[in-house]
């Protein structure tokens, strides 16, 4: 288990983080990785992970970090890309918009719930 960041975007009652496993199962595998999150998750509470704890972020950093263990999509104009966070590790690379503001990206994010359950607190 480690400390993880809940980022700005949280609630303003919210707790600036939050103490998670980075794998559960609920009949399903679920997963919840990303170094930057627990890096920060232990600046926010003056902790710091014991030395195994590190290691293993650090290697399961490089391993979705290492093109020979990622699918890269392209999503194009007109696209949906719906993803589980819970299910798949994800990740963005960078993105250079265009100077012209009619030739410009238009992206909408949207954060869906399960059911009832609201753990997001945006």
């Amino acid at each position: 288990m480690f400390y993880r960041d809940h980022q700005e975007y949280q609630a303003a009652d919210a707790a600036a983080t939050n103490f998670r496993p980075v794998f559960a199962w609920d009949g399903r595998l679920r997963t919840r990785f990303n170094a930057r999150h627990i890096v920060r998750g232990y600046e926010k509470t003056g902790r710091a992970p014991r030395s195994e704890g590190t290691q293993a972020v650090r290697l399961m950093d490089e391993f979705l970090g290492d093109p020979a263990h990622r699918l890269d999509l392209w999503l194009e104009r007109g696209q949906i890309q719906v993803l589980n966070n819970r299910v798949i590790v994800h990740g963005r690379t960078p993105y250079e918009d265009q100077d012209e503001p009619e030739l410009r990206r238009h992206l909408v994010r949207l954060w869906l719930r399960a059911g009832d359950r609201r753990q997001f607190r945006g």
